[in-house]
């Protein structure tokens, strides 16, 4: 039950009702099909499923299925309050539909039923409304009395409109009893006439309400409604015994004040000017305030309130009471009650996390933040599940939780480096008995090719610009270089230091050589990890809720759905948003693409043009932050997209955010950003191009196989894999990657607009890689930090709130064979298809090589290393 109903929410009504009436033959004229008296309902504002009632426009409003008991008792003595009674109403919504069903039973005081001749009788409604964006809403309600004691049954129908352009102001127009239903009243006795039965058509209601959020959100709301009525009724000539039809007209004036005080708490207060203009017995005056309490894993609740009367001679009457229950769907912000058991959201990260998948994670820690009502986070990551700048970044996300004062627990079964890097600063680190740690320290490989290559007659014919470029390296050396070994040693150094004082910071150790000292001595089984201080406690998967609730002090509920449920929208419409462009993966020049199983994904300038020029057209879009995990790639693709971002960035703030590897050609692109955020561990520069094709000239010689080339040009098979360049042809080529990697420093220093020159970027260039630290102090980065730091700038930038919703771009194009491989299959189940398929060795050395074959033989590239690999 506490799983599946979020919260209730508690109303209460106080009603002080100030009568001026005139002395006149007629009653007060009470609708006939009216429902129960409702807790302060607001034309504008209803955001529950009572909306069936007042506005069947606000059912597709809805965030998630909502439940509402409303029950009012009316004191006997008031002759024209027909509210009294109890209702149900039950409201979902489906895409850009919502439905809603409701039942009310109808209990008239005895003073209505002798007045106004209604008797009990039962009211059912079903409403449907279309809301195609959050800003529009068209409902209607169908409401059926099959029970009315004195006629035939009534049906009736109510026309709803909402119109909500900004988040400042809601309009509502209302068109009810539109087919003006026939209602049979019962005999009634007016002073000492008897006035028998008798048959009319309800008078048409028509409203028009607006409110104001001077805030833009549900912290302050102020409006007013109008109501007109318009008709026929019947009145009776005692002298002749019969009925004459009159002319029918009445306008009534509301305005309130809404107030949320603090989460969970409402308040809302209701002026109404009932028969302003009318034609029955004049102007009465009301005012209530309702108290909604929202309260948070708390099953059930009652509130009551009672409504008081100020007669014309000023003497205080009971009128009655009203109350409300709400169960909801929907995450809304709420008040705990009663010291419910603790909630503990888990986070469980799978193996081999995509950009958007890690996204998606750092935005739901966010709300967690934010949500008073949960009050620990238990963290289970899988082993390869994260690298060492998403450990960094989620490590600063724990920090975060702890001093919001959340628990923050890991689970470990089997950690790598990241994963434990990632949790040791977390209030308790466990581990199953059966696990293990397997940091033993940090390792990185690079494949080479070219002795293969010989033996087979195949030569990398490559032209680079840079000593330090070391891409292409791995099919023309069997060993590293002298300078690429050093870029190498030295990234891997600063890595380390960084990996370590971390560890050392969060466990306590004296300092990061110390924290080197035990690492060192790994890989640990879990009884070895809790000896060397790396782990608190060896609990079993079956303990874990236990283990929990002794930590927590009182029971708690592992809440597996906490990141399925929808938040309650505390604005009329979607507030503006931060877009979130990922780059991933090589850059190629078409369409973007992915290879299954070898685990490449590709970045197109197509896909990504695209993307960005929808952006700048967006008006909702009030920001950009680009999320690069690339290694580079084709030196025209960096290109176009470092254009397609300068533009952009004339049009709203553009942030760059570097993830695990960023450099080449990704480097290019994010060097457009207005301010670029890079991880401490993050592998960035790398500026500088080369370019070559393979000769396979000597492995058709030795296979035995001729090629005859008939040309018009001395350089018209210049491409051709059947031959080395010539020295003219080299020459050439060395000039064009010249001017490519002039054009690269160029773009940087334009970009980057921050005092670089080319001759200081040509020193830091050339191919060197740098961690974040020293790419900061060469002024290639701006920040220290990742993906929400970077998020968090974006917001500022562009005004707009913390918590503001985000968009990930571009949407992942599935073909036919990643929805067939994926198809009810999780992650874990995935990674091990592949690992059976091709082992991970295999998979590393492929991968290595099929960058080449998404390049055309004449494309400059811009791009790290194929074989970088790191062992975390």
């Amino acid at each position: 039950m506490r799983a599946i109903i979020r919260c209730f929410s508690l109303g209460l009504t106080m009603t002080l009702l100030l009568v001026a009436a005139q002395a006149v033959a007629q009653k007060p004229y009470v609708r006939p099909t009216e429902g129960v008296l409702l807790v302060s309902p607001v034309t504008t504002e209803v955001n529950d499923a009572t909306a069936l009632s007042v506005n069947p426009a606000h059912l597709g409003f809805l965030d998630a299925w909502n439940l509402v008991y409303n029950g009012a008792w009316v004191s006997s003595s008031q002759e024209h309050q027909s509210g009294q009674g109890q209702a149900l109403f039950f409201a979902v919504p489906l895409g850009p539909v919502g439905f809603g069903i409701g039942t009310e039973f109808m209990l008239p005081t005895d003073s209505v039923r002798r007045w106004q001749g209604l008797d009990r009788r039962m009211r059912f409604s079903m409403g449907l409304s279309f809301n195609p964006v959050r800003a529009l809403g068209l409902g209607f309600a169908w409401r059926t009395f099959p029970g009315y004691d004195f006629g035939a049954p009534i049906h009736t129908l109510d026309f709803g409109v909402s119109v909500r352009p900004i988040n400042h102001v809601s309009l509502s127009f209302l068109f009810q009893d539109v087919n003006s239903p026939k209602v049979t009243y019962g005999q009634v006795k007016d002073d000492e006439t008897v006035v028998p039965r008798r048959t009319e058509k309800v008078p048409n209601r028509y409203t028009i309400a607006l409110t104001i959020r001077p805030t833009g959100t549900d912290r302050i709301s102020l409006g007013g409604e109008v109501h007109y009525m318009n008709g026929a009724r019947k009145a009776y000539d005692a002298d002749t015994g019969t009925f004459l039809s009159m002319p029918f007209q009445r306008t009534d004036f509301q305005a309130h004040v809404g107030v949320t005080l603090t989460d969970g708490i409402s308040l809302r207060t209701r002026f109404t000017a009932e028969g302003v203009r009318s034609e029955d017995v004049g102007t009465a005056y009301y005012l209530d305030t309702a108290l909604v309490v929202d309260t948070a894993r708390f099953p059930f609740g009652l509130g009551v309130a009672p409504y008081f009367k100020l007669a014309p001679d000023y003497q205080a009457g009971y009128q009655g009471m009203s109350a409300m229950l709400q169960f909801s769907g929907d995450d809304r912000p709420s008040l705990p009650l009663l010291a419910p058991p603790a909630l503990v959201a888990p986070i469980r990260l799978d193996e081999n996390m995509t950009a958007m998948a890690w996204a998606d994670w750092q935005r739901r820690l966010e709300r967690i933040q934010s949500d008073r009502s949960v009050d620990a986070v238990l963290f289970e990551i899988a082993p390869d599940a994260l690298n060492l700048s998403y450990a960094r970044e989620l490590r600063r996300r724990i920090r975060e939780l702890k001093a919001r004062e959340i628990a923050t627990v890991c689970y470990l079964k089997e950690a790598s480096t990241a994963a434990y890097a990632a949790c040791a600063g977390s209030d308790q680190v466990w581990i199953h008995p059966a696990g293990g740690i397997r940091t033993s320290g940090l390792s990185m490989r690079a494949v080479y090719f070219r002795s293969l290559l010989d033996k087979v007659g195949v030569q990398a014919d490559i032209v680079r610009m840079g000593e330090y470029k070391s891409a292409p390296e791995m099919f023309t050396e069997t060993a590293p270089t002298a300078p690429a070994a050093k870029a190498i040693n030295r990234y891997l150094d600063g890595l380390y230091r960084t990996l370590t004082a971390g560890i050392a910071e969060d466990r306590g150790m004296s300092g990061f050589a110390a924290a080197a000292d035990i690492i060192e001595q790994g890989p640990f089984l879990a009884t070895e990890a809790l000896e060397a201080g790396l782990v608190d406690r060896l609990v079993s998967t079956e303990r874990l809720e236990a283990e929990l609730e002794a930590l927590l002090g009182r029971s708690a509920i592992v809440y597996d759905r906490y990141d399925t449920r929808p938040q309650r929208h505390r604005t009329y419409i979607d507030a503006p948003a931060v877009a979130v462009v990922h780059v991933q993966g090589d850059l190629v020049d078409g369409e973007s693409l992915d290879i299954p199983f070898l685990r490449i994904r590709t970045t197109g300038a197509e896909t990504l043009t695209k993307t960005l020029r929808s952006l700048a057209d967006n008006p909702a879009i009030r920001a950009v932050v680009v999320r690069i995990d690339s290694p580079g790639g084709s030196a025209l693709a960096a290109d176009i997209i470092w254009g397609e971002l300068m533009a952009l960035r004339q049009h709203k703030p553009v942030i760059a955010t570097l993830g695990a590897v960023a450099a080449s050609g990704a480097y290019y692109i994010a060097s457009a950003a207005d301010v670029i955020y890079a991880e401490p561990t993050t592998l960035t520069g790398s500026i500088g191009v080369f370019y070559g094709k393979a000769d396979v000239s000597g492995l058709l010689d030795k296979l035995g196989i001729s090629v005859t080339t008939f040309r018009r040009g001395d350089q018209a098979d210049a491409q051709s894999w059947a031959r080395a360049y010539t020295d003219g042809e080299r020459a050439q080529l060395e000039r064009q990657l010249e001017s490519y990697y002039h054009l690269f420093l160029d773009r940087v220093v334009e970009g980057r607009d921050n005092g670089l020159t080319r001759e200081t970027l040509d020193k830091r260039a050339r191919g060197r890689i740098w961690n974040g630290i020293d790419a900061r102090q060469h002024l290639l980065v701006d920040e220290l930090g990742g993906y929400q730091e970077a998020l968090n700038h974006a917001r500022a930038l562009s005004f707009v709130k913390p918590g503001t919703r985000v968009l990930q771009l571009p949407v992942p194009q599935k073909n036919l064979l990643m929805r067939l491989m994926k198809k009810g299959r999780k992650a874990q189940e995935m990674s091990a298809a592949e690992a059976l398929l091709l082992p991970a060795e295999l998979r590393h050395s492929l991968g290595a090589l099929a960058p080449f074959a998404l390049f055309s033989g004449h494309t400059p590239m811009a791009r790290l290393p194929f074989s970088l690999e790191d062992d975390r």
